[in-house]
């Protein structure tokens, strides 16, 4: 009988679930913990893999890479790290082009980077590809941003009716 002392094995998942689960805050020492996290991701877990289980656990290692790419990106917004925050926004919208937290932290590190035009084409192209997959709208408090910005015209995409009405 052979057995393995995981106490004696860095577990590079193992360990971005540790790092992930402790609450991120606005200090350098999160900050780092964070980037530690970020430097562990190496994409979808088991990719080749489709059985359910495992589905639903590179879900999970997806939602918190976003969450932590997102707590990094906001404390470099702070900071003033703004090209480097728009590096991380940039993974987030690359990683998942309809996760709206992630065009919107793209968005406003373009703003503080004082680059509108990329700020409305981020917000173009996403409203564009939430009107193509789900027919449906940027959040009202993306929308309101954006009116904010007075850069970019908010056109209401149509709407696709995914049930017919009865017929009178």
């Amino acid at each position: 009988w052979v057995a393995l002392d995981l106490t004696q094995v860095d577990i590079d998942t193992k360990e971005f679930d540790r790092l992930t689960s402790i609450p991120f805050d606005s200090s350098a020492q999160s900050a780092e913990q964070r980037a530690k996290a970020l430097a562990l991701y190496q994409g979808a877990l088991l990719p080749e893999q489709t059985e359910d289980w495992v589905q639903a656990e590179r879900h999970a290692f997806h939602s918190k890479y976003l969450e932590c790419l997102l707590a990094q990106t906001d404390w470099l917004l702070e900071s003033g790290s703004h090209r480097e925050a728009l590096a991380h926004a940039l993974r987030a919208v690359r990683s998942d082009p309809l996760y709206e937290p992630g065009r919107f932290a793209a968005m406003r590190a373009l703003v503080a980077l004082g680059d509108m035009g990329a700020a409305a084409r981020q917000y173009s192209e996403y409203e564009k590809s939430l009107a193509k997959e789900f027919s449906a709208r940027p959040s009202a408090s993306l929308q309101e941003y954006v009116a904010g910005l007075g850069q970019v015209e908010i056109v209401a995409p149509p709407v696709t009716t995914l049930v017919e009405p009865p017929k009178a």
